[in-house]
């Protein structure tokens, strides 16, 4: 297999919303067989501000609060667990008390040599735990892998997968994750590369044949797809092109195990990328993949700024990958 997903985490805070992501999990155990930890975080400000109505003032918080917090988030998480997840692929139960939700899930994914962070986009409070808020912290802090989904995953609907491409190398390092989950689903996938008219950088312009040359545009695009492929060898992935930008392959696989994704590669001319790929992917897609970074966040320690935007307005399930961190010599 291109991914892995052995050890998934998911985050929750019991609400109907975090709960709804268990169905995908549960097709990634079928797929992948996955062991499946789940953590719950007590914010402090909420733990004090419900605890010392009913209690009272003072109180021994670390030895009676807390404990007697976390015990009944344990408690809650094993009982989420029996209900949803077999229980050969159950793994850890695990709760803490901490003042940054975000933080505690973050630190948690990227110290538990877990695959896959995956979470609902919203949570008990949605304005508390929408992509721009929370999740979006998640994905910005954590190394791993993010799927984030808004509405309750439909297996059967999910028939193609979109991946945004700019011709920087990072934004290719989402594509084994794309390519294995249209494989897995027998999904379409659709290479969508957009142009921003009027925001083409000195670095960008001698990538590039004149912008109203959608088929030199294409070619360009499968050129560095097939450079990307000859340069990561061990994914053993091929290019089968066709006359037709929207029947192309890619195979992978060896004899018995060989296998072939269709791909369509989308070229688009806009003012705002990142309006281009939400709308697109709103209108046309089943799950967006994409690199945490791109031409414009190639630099930064977070976001880049494309994704960061198009985590906080796409209503479709997004899975963010984060590229690797090359060695300086």
């Amino acid at each position: 297999m291109i991914m892995k997903a052995k050890r998934i985490l998911i985050p929750t805070d019991f609400s109907e919303e975090s709960i709804s992501v268990f169905k995908l999990a549960n097709t990634f155990v079928d797929i992948f067989g996955s062991t499946i930890d789940l953590i719950h975080v007590v914010p402090v400000t909420k733990y004090f501000a419900e605890s010392f109505v009913h209690i009272g003032y003072p109180y021994d918080l670390e030895k009676e609060l807390y404990p007697k917090a976390l015990n009944v988030a344990h408690t809650k998480l094993e009982e989420l667990a029996a209900q949803f997840i077999k229980k050969e692929h159950r793994g850890k139960m695990i709760s803490v008390i901490d003042r940054k939700p975000s933080a505690a899930i973050a630190h948690q994914a990227n110290s538990g040599k877990y695959d896959l962070l995956l979470m609902s986009s919203k949570g008990e409070h949605s304005s508390e735990f929408l992509r721009g808020s929370i999740t979006e912290k998640v994905i910005r802090h954590c190394h791993i892998p993010v799927l984030s989904l808004e509405q309750p995953f439909h297996e059967s609907g999910l028939d193609t997968v979109m991946i945004p491409l700019d011709l920087s190398d990072v934004s290719f390092e989402a594509l084994p994750y794309a390519i294995e989950i249209a494989r897995q689903f027998e999904a379409k996938l659709v290479l969508y590369h957009s142009i921003e008219l009027y925001a083409a950088d000195v670095e960008m312009i001698p990538l590039y044949p004149p912008f109203e040359n959608e088929d030199a545009i294409y070619e360009t695009v499968l050129t560095k797809l097939e450079t990307y492929f000859a340069k990561n060898p061990d994914l053993g992935l091929r290019l089968d092109r066709t006359t037709d930008r929207r029947e192309d392959y890619i195979h992978g696989g060896k004899e018995n195990l060989a296998f072939s994704v269709p791909i369509e590669t989308i070229i688009s001319k806009s003012f705002s990328a990142h309006r281009d790929i939400v709308d697109y992917g709103n209108e046309n897609a089943d799950l967006i993949v994409m690199s945490t970074h791109g031409r414009t966040g190639v630099a930064r320690l977070l976001l880049g700024s494309t994704t960061e935007q198009v985590a906080q307005h796409v209503h479709v399930p997004l899975l963010t990958v984060r590229p690797k961190e090359k060695k300086s010599d």
